[in-house]
């Protein structure tokens, strides 16, 4: 606490707000009032003025100021301050302000698993993305994959090890810990080890370094529940997805054809001016806009949780990426934001035909993109087939060995 003159005595009290002394407001000095409760000195400051204090350099000399530690504020209290200056003036009014006591919470964690599904394979790296904060600062990270149910029974139920696989993230004791996607720590599944049929539950959970009387504090997130699956199976899986999102795209190319053919007959028999026109071009260059990223970003998706769950070739990536996700996000950022800019130019306008024109682009751009969709979903169906025939060649095989087994088996009971 600081004064505007110099100090002979200074006192600043921590008063529970409960036990609080009543006052006078006006004509007594607050130093005369004694406090109740579990009152406490915080700081206190004597000086002794000289004989020679009345020299204004002297004076000037003397503190202004008084300072003190409150410790931790387990309750709500009231700082009471007290100065009296070298000619033995003390404030009439206190000098107060309240603080107020706020438990300690535990660590608000929001992450959530990156790049993954709720079906993943034996071999799955699964990414953890998001924030971890505490006040008082992180002491630990842990990130847990468990087993809850198996085709198989354990051979020893009390092993942990079997069970579950934790790995414990650094801290540096900071207050906020950012996993980012580019350094992410992973849990592999292989670490319990997984096997297809099993069920999994990924937590996360953090405990802070509260030294007060509460101790640390522990948060624990919701499960998030996972099932393995064989490889084709998640592949299957993704290929449908695909397919849902080219259907989704060929919607979105045949609304916005729509509405600039309607464009161009309206403009050919002057049925609408310039605003209009331009009007129902924003409505359809804004749906182009957004669904386009969502779109190029629901490939993203897919690519990366073919390489979390290690099926991510070289072949398949080329397709998804360099093929479909890349440009999609190049026409969004080129010829679509150029009319986005266009239509909602007001100062400068643009005319139909220009517009019209500059629709044409992002429309051919837009089915360039579709035709590699279209091979990719037949590329798709080709693997399909094979796998069929593959699968109907390894039964077709087990179904002949068992066969021979069986003839076998007779030609003995026979000798």
């Amino acid at each position: 606490a600081e004064s505007s003159k110099p100090l002979s005595r200074a006192t600043i009290r921590s008063i529970p707000v409960q036990s609080e002394p009543q006052r006078a407001t006006t004509g007594t000095q607050s130093s005369d009032t004694q406090a109740t409760g579990k009152e406490s000195v915080i700081a206190h400051l004597v000086t002794e003025p000289s004989k020679t204090l009345t020299e204004k350099n002297t004076i000037d000399k003397q503190p202004r100021d008084v300072s003190g530690t409150l410790g931790p504020v387990l309750e709500d209290c009231i700082l009471d301050i007290q100065f009296t200056d070298t000619t033995g003036i003390t404030n009439q009014k206190p000098i107060r302000f309240q603080l107020l006591s706020r438990p300690d919470l535990p660590p608000e964690i929001e992450v959530a698993p990156d790049g993954i599904s709720s079906a993943i394979t034996t071999s799955a790296a699964i990414p953890i993305t998001g924030r971890i904060e505490d006040d008082h600062g992180l002491a630990e990270v842990t990130v847990s994959l468990r087993r809850t149910k198996t085709t198989e029974t354990a051979t020893d139920a009390t092993d942990t090890q079997l069970q579950q696989a934790s790995i414990s993230l650094a801290t540096q004791s900071s207050t906020v810990l950012d996993l980012v996607k580019e350094t992410s720590p992973r849990i592999e599944s292989t670490s319990l080890p997984a096997k297809v049929g099993d069920e999994l539950e990924l937590v996360v959970s953090a405990k802070d370094q509260c030294a007060l009387a509460g101790g640390p504090q522990t948060s624990v997130t919701e499960p998030w529940r996972l099932r393995v699956v064989p490889p084709e199976v998640l592949l299957a899986m993704l290929e449908a997805r695909e397919v849902i999102l080219r259907r989704r795209f060929e919607s979105l190319i045949a609304d916005f054809q729509q509405k600039r053919d309607r464009i161009v007959t309206d403009v050919a028999t002057k049925k609408a001016g310039d605003k209009t026109t331009t009007s129902q071009l924003a409505e359809a260059t804004s749906r182009a806009n957004g669904e386009t990223s969502e779109i190029a970003a629901s490939f993203r998706d897919i690519s990366d949780e073919l390489f979390n769950n290690r099926l991510l070739t070289a072949q398949l990536e080329e397709r998804l990426l360099n093929q479909i996700a890349t440009p999609l996000e190049q026409i969004v950022s080129g010829p679509i934001e150029q009319l986005r800019l266009a239509v909602y130019d007001s100062e400068r306008p643009t005319e139909a035909k220009r517009l019209i024109q500059m629709a044409d682009v992002c429309l051919d751009r837009m089915r360039s993109v579709l035709d590699k969709m279209i091979e990719l979903e037949t590329y798709n169906e080709v693997i399909d087939t094979l796998r069929t025939l593959i699968e109907q060649q390894q039964a077709i095989r087990g179904e002949t060995s068992k066969q021979q087994k069986q003839r076998a088996r007779d030609v003995l009971k026979g000798l």
